[in-house]
């Protein structure tokens, strides 16, 4: 279901922006849609694999401690936006 969503989300924004589509055009902005969001799977994948392995380093001192916290605030404001929205970056 989540697919369907971004698929017709893609095809909205395409409308929207003066994009007028036939049928086999929509059957290929739905195969878009699919292989991005398949994409973005795997991508998220990665990046908690990552933050788990930055979660096991103890760093040396301060400032390093700082750099594994930015590491980790990124990953996680790519994770989750939507809760982030507003925030300064």
């Amino acid at each position: 279901m989540r697919q369907d969503k971004i698929a017709t989300a893609l095809l909205d924004e395409l409308w929207d922006a003066g994009f007028k589509l036939n049928g086999p055009e929509c059957d290929k902005v739905d195969e878009i849609g699919r292989r991005i969001e398949g994409e973005h799977a795997v991508l998220l994948g990665l990046l908690t694999d990552c933050a788990a392995v930055l979660r096991t380093i103890d760093p040396d001192d301060s400032d390093e401690a700082e750099k594994l916290a930015d590491l980790l605030s990124a990953i996680d404001r790519a994770q989750a936006p939507s809760r982030h929205q507003g925030a300064l970056l």
